[in-house]
């Protein structure tokens, strides 16, 4: 009976947790939709000044559709970015496309902690099917044991979501990296508020997305999604 609790109890508690923290991130990113920014670039074009100015120019900027994902893809080399951030020169867009184009300057430095979240996504993808298959075994075998059931996923998923703690280093690193490079191609200026504003909405985007991965290990169904549509 104590093991069913424990779970219950534990992803109860991570789900409160995270859906609090993205929340409130999401109320900072909106809040500056709708404020333009003084260089009055689109995401899309403060993507590309980011990435010449740090050496990847060569990485293709692509309107990714609709949606909330903003991410670099290592292997074929391209930023993709959802269609409001794209076509947007709002200060959340500059915030959003800054932060995804310095993950393609980490890439091109190989950076140590971006290297150890790709490996760490392809132990994330390894270790979800073996999941699967030690579930789908339990059940076969009609063990009846619902605690040893219990235990095996409290332990499993923690550890997807540890394996996927290697996204918080790059994360926080992109987030330093794109003010930077905001200040020194003189996109925003140094001392103002809304350098300040950018390194509000970069943290909110930061905990967004730290926050959407323990959200995604809540549900049934997030590790199996991740791993068809893991990050790069």
């Amino acid at each position: 009976m104590l093991p069913a609790v424990f779970l219950t109890v534990f992803f109860t508690a991570v789900l409160f947790v995270a859906r609090a923290v993205r929340g409130k991130a999401r109320g900072e990113l909106d809040e500056f939709r709708k404020t333009r920014s003084r260089c009055g670039l689109s995401g899309a074009e403060v993507a590309r000044r980011i990435l010449h100015c740090g050496g990847a120019a060569t990485v293709e900027v692509v309107d990714a559709g609709p949606g909330e994902l903003n991410r670099y893809l290592p292997r074929v080399k391209k930023l993709e970015l959802d269609r409001a951030t794209y076509h947007s020169h709002s200060l959340t867009a500059m915030a959003l496309a800054s932060r995804a184009a310095t993950q393609a300057i980490q890439h091109r430095e190989n950076y140590p902690p971006f290297l150890w979240r790709r490996e760490a996504i392809r132990l994330n993808r390894a270790a979800v099917l073996i999941a699967m298959i030690a579930f789908a075994a339990v059940l076969a075998a009609r063990l009846g044991n619902f605690h040893l059931l219990a235990v095996a996923t409290v332990i499993g998923w923690t550890g997807l979501v540890i394996l996927n703690l290697f996204t918080l280093p790059v994360e926080w690193d992109a987030n330093k990296r794109a003010l930077q490079y905001l200040t020194a191609d003189r996109l925003v200026a140094r001392d103002s508020g809304e350098r300040d504003d950018l390194g509000t909405l970069l943290a909110a985007a930061a905990w967004h997305d730290s926050a959407a991965i323990l959200d995604s290990f809540t549900s049934p169904f997030g590790p199996i999604k991740r791993m068809f549509r893991g990050r790069p």
